[in-house]
């Protein structure tokens, strides 16, 4: 089982808030941080001021892309009322990881389940259009009364970015009310 482990994991973890990071990738990160700063042979005093200027280096960065986020404007793919609204809510980085998401949703179809057994919500099931009919996998698209949206996928709730099976959702009901109350529940507000 542990040699064939991210086969299985996923399903196991995809409910759990990582930022779409795994343990290595973690590890990985905080060490090419350091790495052009910090070499074996450092002794302490130097390793405390290089680290202070990792930390001012990387602080600088987070300062322009915050700049970049807010002045410069974004380039829009689609032209879409939510691409729009993205446009206006994300970050920069975080509006590039919506497009990405936005692109791969015209391939999805939403189709309403009736009479699904509850009057607090609606299911939709999401599948790809462009596969053949029998190699389809269908995802759950639930919207509750209370305006909260869930997929089956569950990518919002593992990597806080919303799936390409809601945007389909929304944008084939064209609801820009609905996906920016929607957007709030993504903002946490």
């Amino acid at each position: 089982m542990y040699a064939i482990r991210t086969q299985w994991i996923g399903a196991y973890t995809k409910q759990h808030f990582s930022a779409g990071m795994t343990t290595t990738s973690r590890s990985e990160s905080i060490n090419s941080f350091f790495d052009e700063y910090v070499q074996s042979s450092t002794g302490l005093k130097e390793f405390i001021k290089n680290s202070q200027k990792a930390l001012e280096t990387q602080y600088l960065k987070e300062v322009k892309a915050d700049y970049d986020s807010e002045q410069l404007e974004r380039r829009l793919v689609l032209h879409s009322s939510l691409e729009m609204h993205a446009s206006e809510i994300y970050t920069k980085e975080m509006f590039k990881r919506f497009q990405k998401e936005l692109m791969k949703s015209t391939c999805y179809i939403v189709n309403n389940v009736k009479n699904n057994g509850t009057y607090m919500s609606k299911l939709y099931l999401v599948e790809k259009a462009t596969l053949p009919e029998k190699c389809r996998k269908k995802y759950r698209v639930t919207v509750f009364m209370y305006e909260k949206i869930e997929c089956s996928c569950k990518k919002f709730e593992h990597s806080g970015m919303i799936c390409k099976h809601i945007i389909r959702y929304l944008d084939k009901k064209n609801k820009k009310s609905r996906y920016r109350k929607v957007s709030s529940w993504v903002d946490g507000q």
